[in-house]
């Protein structure tokens, strides 16, 4: 008699687990600041946090305080390297970036401002992470181009390479006060001074064809090294009180104010 083989009974499949849910990437500055701006400057990181599917903890720990990750979304957008062109155009195309980041966030960015302010004058303290990263902007312009420079004859580019990046660095911070305050439309105020800076700055500090192959800074230097202040009063109060020009308009007084500037005789 045969004997009937069993058929085999397919063991149960055990179904694979299901993949793990890929990890939330962290929200850059950026998502952060868009997420106040829409909720309010003064809401809790805890809310902000709820908004963005993060643990509010997280937020603590990468930014202290909303003027830090203002720091941090501002900072993100600064260029390691200035373009290639004139310094004012450097300047001017850091300034305007910084100021169009801030007006797309505007109801972030005009508290931070202000907060930064408070009630003393803007310290670069109180900007010290964001003046590093336009600091090392301006330098790397300074010193591919140092040689287009216009120092004084006794001033050496070393010596004044800090100072130079440190003032560049508090005057683009001075135009984010500006825009705070601007209520023109399109801020059109703080742009035409941006520009205004752009044209002053390449004049002070850039040798020109012009100027004798030299800047207005270095024939400021040697004038103020050799005469009194007094001399260059009636030519400055020109330049720097508009109110007070009525009192040139008769080409007598303006030759009588240009020989005053002579210097006086030995």
């Amino acid at each position: 008699m045969a004997v009937r083989s069993r058929a085999r009974v397919p063991a149960a499949r055990v179904p694979a687990p299901a993949p793990a849910p890929a990890p939330v990437p962290f929200p850059d500055a950026e998502a952060v600041v868009k997420a106040f701006n829409k909720l309010g400057y003064t809401e809790t990181f805890a809310a902000v946090a709820a908004s963005l599917n993060i643990e509010p903890e997280a937020l603590y720990v990468r930014y202290s305080s909303r003027e830090s990750l203002g720091e941090a979304w501002l900072g993100s957008i600064v260029p390691k390297a200035a373009p290639p062109g004139q310094l004012g155009e450097a300047f001017s195309h850091l300034v305007l970036m910084l100021l169009r980041t801030l007006e797309h966030r505007r109801d972030f960015g005009r508290p931070w401002v202000a907060a930064l302010l408070g009630t003393a004058p803007l310290q670069s303290e109180r900007l010290k992470n964001l003046h590093e990263y336009v600091f090392g902007y301006f330098i790397s312009w300074l010193d591919t181009n140092q040689s287009s420079l216009g120092l004084p004859p006794d001033v050496l580019y070393v010596d004044v390479r800090i100072d130079l990046g440190d003032i560049l660095s508090m005057l683009s911070a001075s135009f984010l006060v500006s825009w705070e305050a601007d209520r023109s439309l399109g801020y059109v105020h703080t742009r035409r001074r941006v520009e205004a800076m752009r044209y002053l700055l390449d004049a002070l500090l850039i040798k020109r064809d012009d100027f004798g192959k030299a800047s207005l800074l270095t024939h400021l230097y040697t004038l103020l090294q050799s005469i009194h202040a007094q001399h260059l009063r009636p030519l400055l109060d020109i330049a720097l009180s508009p109110g007070r020009m009525a009192r040139f308009g008769d080409l007598t007084k303006l030759a009588e104010a240009v020989r005053r500037f002579v210097p006086p005789a030995a």
